[in-house]
């Protein structure tokens, strides 16, 4: 590998799980900067697909205009190499999201669990489909799993809380939610969960 189209690469994803605007558009300005180093770079396809995810989830691009896109750069990177987990994991998120098409977001999750199941954030998207489809147990499971990966993860930590909100688990929510607002007092998601929690 290339170490300077890497570290661009690293410069991605730092942006995008900040996960607002203006670290989506960087994390696109660095990947796409890792594509120019390294065409074939599958692991930066698969992080343009989750930048895509990220973006329409919050509301800054349509969903009509974005999933097309999440769904177009995973399989771009499968394309280039079949065992990027991460790029199966966006293609669950499409399923689950926009095609609403649940056994087919189960089979993407599950292979990109399976191949790679050291990744975080392959944990935590499995978690959202968990959550989605009422499985509240077994997303908080992997949730968990996820934050045992990147323990200082502010998103992650963040949607530990809300697996458990939605597994009316509040106490548990707003106490892991407190001690992750020492590490990140200022992540918007944070605020936003712990306030359901105590709405809940």
């Amino acid at each position: 590998e290339d170490p300077e189209a890497y570290n661009l690469y690293l410069k991605g994803i730092y942006n995008l799980r900040k996960y607002t605007a203006e670290g989506f558009q960087e994390a696109i300005k660095y990947l796409e900067l890792t594509l120019q180093k390294d065409p074939d770079y599958a692991l930066a396809y698969a992080g343009l697909s989750e930048v895509f995810y990220g973006i329409s989830y919050w509301g800054n691009i349509p969903p009509h205009q974005a999933y097309p896109k999440v769904k177009e750069f995973a399989k771009k990177a499968i394309e280039i190499d079949k065992d990027i987990g991460e790029a199966h994991a966006s293609l669950g998120l499409v399923y689950t999201f926009y095609d609403w098409n649940w056994k087919k977001a189960e089979q993407e999750l599950s292979m990109a669990l399976e191949l790679n199941p050291s990744s975080a954030i392959i944990h935590l998207s499995y978690s959202w489909f968990l959550t989605l489809t009422e499985k509240h147990e077994e997303a908080i499971t992997e949730a968990k799993r996820a934050m045992e990966l990147d323990p200082l993860s502010p998103l992650i930590i963040s949607h530990t809380g809300l697996a458990r909100i939605w597994g009316r688990q509040f106490d548990k929510a707003i106490q892991e939610m407190k001690a992750g607002m020492i590490l990140a007092p200022d992540f918007y998601l944070m605020h936003y969960y712990i306030g359901m929690a105590y709405r809940g």
